[in-house]
């Protein structure tokens, strides 16, 4: 692989430490002090190379005294007055799991950075690389201790002396330091994401000091980022410290290659929601291409939070944006087997080894390492040991369990409990001889750890919640030899993985304390059956395979969404195009393109409002005499009367039903011999779902039927509108001639031979005849419909002041069809239905005395806009326009159709719109555009989804800038 990878870590693997000379001197045990005779030199010891380093970094080695033996002191000099020196030597901070993964594979990058102070030299080129699969660069804090008191020559110095090793430091001041650390990630986030509800006893005045250090924190490593990006970088972004940078970095460099690996565990949406910052920690880890889990169950908590607290569409594999796809996947991480057996096989560890099995002859032993904090479930190992000595006499003076308590840096309220309950068993079951329980509060060498865990009885692991415990794999593998079983709590990440591990429930005692009966009295071929299927999975999952899988998944999941993604909509491209036309048509959908998409309540009988802004930029742009606007509405007819009268602008209502041509006063209905006898078994169904599905209601148009689920949870209103759009298929789509339309948190059902598509070729239609309907049109007159009433066709019912209610249907003979393979394309009709008695607006327009009014019309410039599956319709319609091959060598003139009354309905055609399609190849209108000598048709989706459309915009807001910049042409 040689592509650059960017590690991001909240620390990192090397830190530096201020010294004076003297005793800088004195630490450098391999004599490498240096000076320094000019500002930003430096000296290194040159033993201190990168191999040094990094040749021995294990994921459990160790703790700081036995890391600093392992490196050769380098010294740095600051060229400060004071005589400061630094000593950089390996960190004890930071994921010590991930730094081992990541050096296991990696070659250090030679590169030249930017720092984030101020440049600095070029670090010589490495002559020579050892073997590995990437190049990769660390950006991270270089300790906990602040740097905001360093010199700037000190800091200078530093950068330089880490960009040899390929690390690029954050340099944080205190009070960053202790907000964003101390009290956001530790107090703030620690605590839910291991399910323990947050606790802000100082107020929300601290809580949001916190809050801005984290957000402050973040950006300074996007900028690093940043700062030090080179093209064809993979961005690694890691844990629960830095979960806005991904945002951060997108909107700095929106076509990176981002990466998110979060390595403690996501906690349910019930938890999580419980954040006050909820929604921008998700919106910042959704700025990744790759979102990485430990297990699924974090992935599956996840991908819920964001829908229930984000109203997003989630898969298995993804998360739906307004823009992209947020791909998720399950990365379970490994240890490095080859340095660990290496480290087991020095004679060190052989001897302790040996002396342990002295010590204990005799005895079972078990073995425990944790952090003495809550959520490592030491107290409840504790209680499970006590209950076991208990119960088996017979092992008592024969068992100990050894618990080694690590060091940590959170406030411990546990240890107090933790050492009485030790005591307690210690006085009940101990003697002079015999100490049942040895508790070791203090770090323990790596060499002694692994002797521990190869002469060990059985491993005892009782999590209440962590991430993937890699002492499981450690001690596997250290078993080789003795093949002891495995004691695993299921709410560890490596619960699943290690099936043949005996597997409790930690808050369950009693269960427990038989499974360590069951380990010390296993068989030994029992035993060595559970220990082969463990090191077959310790064996395979590996440090180097989770880096491998992860960090190439990157750029596929990265390069899918490049090449799968519509083209951002240029602007300067398209006023271009309208500043060279003559002859001009918008057809604009209205919810989710020119306004957002309605979250409230909608009454059946209170008409919904537009925006003020909206109907006026509507108006601006219908007032250039050559330009006519259609809005393409699946609103009804009342809630579009705020753009009636308005020259030049036509309205089309419930996707299709209902249209009104510009500068006309009048209503059409779109259909004929239609049954509508499946309106009531519709509306029985949803009123079904909206029973068991709180939150949800009904919205009876006058011909279309909408629900909403939009108020209900957002899981199971997605469940339940699943359910209920798979319901009305199976029961109503193949007898009735009907459209299930889900939409954006509702599901919308309507006539199947009515569509946005079918209407913007009337549109076309109606303005190439100058504004006049043939004798034969696709519409057909009122008289018409009046006329079938009886046949089966829907009459307009009227009130007793004259306008038309709700369409009643008729009942008729129904055909019998298919809706699921047909739609969303267009379905051919033989005719359209008209009625002059429809609502009219209650001021007749002003229409426009400009040339293209009355007049024959080929449009030169096309705008068309929307943002979901009703206005796929319009899209393919208009590329089927654009389409050579649609178009025949000849065309009839348009006032000798009109005078022969020849009809201008288009016939059927194959093709990608299916046999049944509403164009024809010897189409009057597609020849007109055939024939013209260019039409600029542009087609533009509202967010980077699925669509046909040949451009993208990202939201409303840019959809109606597109506009404004339009009118202001």
């Amino acid at each position: 692989m040689t592509r650059r990878v960017v590690v991001a870590s909240l620390f990192l693997p090397l830190t530096a430490t201020q010294q004076k000379k003297s005793a800088a001197a004195e630490t450098d045990i391999h004599g490498g002090g240096g000076s320094s005779s000019s500002a930003s030199a430096l000296t290194v010891s040159t033993m201190a190379n990168n191999a040094n380093i990094t040749s021995e970094t294990l994921r459990t080695a160790t703790f700081k005294s036995l890391r600093m033996r392992r490196l050769s002191g380098s010294l740095i000099s600051s060229d400060a007055e004071d005589g400061t020196m630094f000593v950089l030597e390996q960190s004890a901070l930071g994921n010590i799991g991930l730094q081992n993964a990541v050096e296991s594979v990696s070659i250090p990058s030679s590169f030249s950075s930017v720092s984030p102070v101020s440049p600095f030299p070029n670090p010589t080129p490495q002559t020579h690389k050892p073997n590995g699969t990437i190049n990769r660069v660390w950006v991270g804090a270089l300790s906990r201790d602040p740097t905001d008191h360093w010199s700037q020559n000190a800091k200078i110095a530093v950068q330089t002396a880490l960009a040899a090793r390929s690390c690029v430091p954050v340099f944080l001041s205190e009070d960053q330091l202790d907000g964003h650390y101390n009290h956001f990630c530790k107090q703030v986030l620690w605590k839910p994401f291991h399910y323990q509800l947050p606790d802000y006893p100082k107020g929300q005045a601290y809580e949001e000091r916190a809050w801005k250090q984290y957000v402050a924190v973040n950006r300074l490593f996007a900028e690093t980022i940043v700062r030090n990006h080179e093209p064809d970088d993979i961005i690694w972004v890691n844990d629960y410290h830095l979960m806005l940078v991904p945002g951060m970095v997108r909107q700095l460099i929106p076509n990176a290659a981002i990466g998110f690996f979060l390595h403690i565990p996501f906690p349910s949406s019930e938890i999580f929601r419980c954040l006050h910052v909820r929604r921008q920690l998700l919106e910042g880890i959704l700025g990744a291409d790759l979102v990485g889990f430990q297990t699924y169950s974090f992935l599956r908590h996840f991908l819920m939070t964001c829908t229930r607290l984000l109203s997003l569409d989630s898969t298995p594999r993804g998360i739906q944006l307004e823009n992209n796809v947020v791909k998720v996947g399950i990365f379970p991480i490994g240890i490095n087997m080859g340095a660990l057996n290496e480290k087991r096989s020095h004679v060190e560890v052989h001897e302790m080894v040996h002396n342990l099995c002295e010590k204990y002859a005799g005895k079972k032993v078990l073995i425990g390492r944790d952090k003495n904090d809550y959520v490592k479930g030491v107290r409840q190992k504790m209680l499970a040991f006590e209950a076991f000595l208990t119960q088996r006499k017979e092992f008592q003076s024969k068992v100990v369990l050894i618990q080694v308590a690590l060091s940590t840096t959170e406030e411990n309220e546990n240890e107090s409990q933790v050492t009485e309950i030790v005591s307690r068993i210690n006085s009940k079951f101990g003697t002079i001889e015999y100490v049942p329980v040895v508790y070791l509060q203090q770090d323990i060498s790596f060499s002694h750890y692994l002797a521990l865990l190869s002469m060990a009885d059985a491993c005892l692991i009782t999590s209440l919640r962590d991430g993937m415990n890699l002492t499981s794999h450690e001690y596997v593998v250290c078993q080789e030899v003795k093949k002891s079983p495995l004691i695993i709590s299921e709410f560890a990440g490596t619960y699943t993985s290690l099936g043949a591990a005996l597997r409790v429930n930690p808050w369950d005692t009693q269960e427990v304390a038989d499974a360590i009966y069951e380990a010390l009295t296993m068989s030994e071929e029992e035993k060595r059956h559970r220990w082969t299927e463990m090191v077959r999975y310790v064996s395979t999952h590996t440090a180097q395979n989770f880096v491998e899988k992860f960090v190439g998944a990157i750029p596929r999941v990265h390069e899918d969404l490049v090449t799968s993604r519509i083209p951002m909509l240029d602007t300067g491209s398209v006023l271009n195009a309208y500043r060279g036309s003559k002859r001009r048509i918008f057809f604009l959908d209205h919810d989710g393109t020119i306004v957002p998409n309605a979250s409230g309540y909608v009454s059946n009988d209170i008409a919904q409002e537009t925006s003020g802004d909206v109907v006026e930029l509507v108006r601006q742009l219908s007032s250039n005499p050559n330009n006519f606007v259609y809005l393409m509405s699946g609103r009804r007819k009342k809630d579009l009367t705020q753009f009636a009268g308005i020259p030049n602008v036509g309205l089309c209502a419930e996707n299709g039903c209902f249209l009104m041509f510009a500068n006309q006063t009048k209503w059409q209905t779109v259909l004929s011999d239609q049954d509508f006898s499946w309106r009531k078994q519709v509306v029985d169904i949803f009123e079904y779902y909206t029973d068991r599905t709180p939150g949800s209601f009904i919205q009876q148009n006058d011909i279309s039927i909408i629900w909403h689920f939009g108020h209900a949870d957002a899981s199971f209103g997605g469940w339940q509108a699943l359910e209920c759009q798979n319901h009305i298929q199976n029961a109503l789509g193949t007898t009735f001639p009907i459209t299930i339309l889900a939409k954006q948190k509702k599901i919308e059902i309507f006539p199947r031979n009515v569509n946005k598509g079918r209407i913007c070729r009337r549109i076309l239609e109606f303005h190439y005849q100058g504004g006049k309907l043939g004798k034969r049109s696709s519409f057909q007159h009122a008289n018409s419909v009046r006329n079938s009433v009886g046949k089966g066709t829907v009459r307009p019912m009227q009130s007793s002041s004259g306008q038309t209610g709700e369409v009643k249907p008729v009942p008729s003979v129904v055909a019998a069809a298919s809706v699921a393979h047909k739609s969303p394309n267009f379905i051919a009709s033989n005719s359209f239905a008209s009625s002059s008695t429809m609502e009219t607006p209650s001021t007749p327009p002003t229409v426009h005395t400009a040339s293209l009014v009355n007049s024959s019309i080929v449009f030169d410039f096309i705008l068309c806009m929307g943002d979901d599956r009703a206005d796929e319709c319009m899209f393919e319609y208009l590329h089927q326009l654009d389409s050579p091959n649609a178009h025949p060598p000849a065309m009839p003139s348009p006032a000798a159709m009109s005078e022969k009354g020849e009809d201008m309905a288009v016939s059927p055609v194959s093709g990608i719109f299916g046999d049944d399609s509403v164009f024809a190849d010897a189409s009057s209108l597609n020849a007109a555009y055939a024939a013209a000598p260019k039409t600029e048709i542009i087609t533009v989706v509202v967010g980077s989804k699925g669509s046909s459309a040949r451009w993208h915009v990202s939201s409303v807001s840019d959809a109606v800038d597109v506009l404004g910049k339009i009118v202001k042409a």
